[in-house]
């Protein structure tokens, strides 16, 4: 049985996983899109939030060498699985 108290996944990646970030995300975001476009797969999250500021979680799988996300820090809450 559902109540007030239950949020949607969404909700709990934004309030109880994201990360607040100092810039405008778009180096996190860049990052992700980058790894996507070379075949990384987006298993969770990727978002980022310009009206709060926040980076949900992401995991990325089959991240490889040539990304950028592989090369660069992140500074966010992104973890790549490199296979």
């Amino acid at each position: 049985m559902l109540d007030e108290r239950q949020v949607s996944a969404e909700n709990v990646l934004l309030q109880e996983g994201s990360l607040v970030v100092f810039t405008d995300g778009t180096d996190q975001a860049g990052l992700v899109d980058d790894a996507v476009n070379k075949g990384a797969e987006l298993a969770l999250g990727g978002k980022y939030h310009s009206e709060r500021r926040v980076m949900e979680p992401t995991i990325l799988l089959g991240a490889k060498k040539d990304m950028q996300i592989m090369q660069e820090e992140i500074f966010g809450p992104v973890l790549p699985i490199y296979v």
